[in-house]
């Protein structure tokens, strides 16, 4: 076990990183504090983590079906070709009549799962059936976190189960590490943070300082208001998986214990190492201490015990 002023201060150190938005680059361009979040990837504080993380229910929910996975159902070969439409409603969309169906379904299964066991990723077959069956459900009574990724689509897939028990006494905040990847036009413009404070004052946003969040870099294009495919830089796997990682560390040092959060399917691919298929819309999937470690191991290669 590490002291308990030796945890306040990494917790501090890791919220710090999260309010100034310091990412990948940042790191990359800062060698000092490259070097510096290395030192702390010590064996002991690997230890640490692990042992804290195994405590904890970490529950990851991607968005209900938005316009964006319409469109790229039906025009894969765009997609693939970064080929978009000049369509406002591709641009931080919102959920699609199915989307508010499935959200039925998860609030449903919420409800149901207190006192079953949450199963791991099912077969190809299972996961073209889109069925969870309830018998195979762990998921806790209620949740004390709910962290957001900021755009409409995972807001509103949220709004639409709050009102479930699970949710009654939980924080919600909301955190830019969790966004959608930089590649697409449903990436790039999300709400500003100026707008979320505006019309949420039921959301903690200390952690959303910047108002463009979804900028992987300060000095990117500005001109967003045409909405420009050529003005989205491309976010490596290697930049998102590492704010992921941070992500993953943050919420573990934190005291909460049942923790729940409302992303993307990119995110869920980065914490499986790219080596699964998509995770269905709207439907829970637990977090392991396996994933972590291994998301832990891409970049500090340190040996801990699990």
């Amino acid at each position: 076990m590490m002291p308990q002023s030796q945890n306040q201060d990494l917790v501090q150190y890791f919220e710090n990183i999260i309010k100034n938005h310091q990412e990948f680059s940042y790191f990359i361009n800062n060698p000092n504090e490259y070097k510096k979040i290395t030192k702390i990837a010590t064996t002991q504080f690997s230890n640490y983590l692990f042992e804290q993380f195994e405590q904890k229910n970490v529950i990851y929910i991607r968005h209900a079906e938005s316009p964006i996975n319409v469109w790229v159902s039906k025009n894969p070969i765009k997609f693939m070709l970064s080929m978009y439409p000049p369509d406002p409603q591709l641009y931080n969309p919102g959920i699609t009549e199915k989307g508010m169906d499935q959200c039925v379904q998860l609030e449903k299964l919420l409800n149901k799962a207190k006192k079953y066991e949450l199963i791991e990723q099912k077969s190809d077959e299972q996961q073209q059936q889109q069925q969870f069956e309830v018998e195979n459900m762990n998921l806790p009574s209620s949740f004390s976190l709910v962290v957001l990724s900021p755009y409409q689509r995972t807001i509103k897939t949220f709004d639409q189960i709050r009102q479930s028990e699970v949710f009654k006494t939980a924080k919600i905040i909301t955190s830019s590490l969790i966004r959608e990847r930089a590649n697409i036009p449903a990436s790039v413009v999300g709400y500003m943070t100026s707008q979320l404070k505006q019309n949420r004052n039921d959301i903690d946003y200390q952690y959303l300082n910047k108002e463009k969040w979804w900028k992987l870099y300060d000095q990117q294009d500005e001109n967003f208001q045409n909405h420009q495919t050529e003005s989205i830089k491309r976010e490596s796997n290697i930049e998102l998986q590492f704010r992921v990682l941070i992500f993953l560390i943050w919420i573990t040092l934190r005291e909460e214990k049942d923790i729940i959060f409302f992303s993307h399917c990119a995110v869920y691919e980065a914490i499986k190492l790219f080596k699964v298929k998509k995770p269905n819309n709207a439907q829970p999937y637990r977090i392991t201490k396996q994933d972590f470690f291994n998301l832990y191991r891409q970049f500090f290669k340190t040996n801990p015990s699990l």
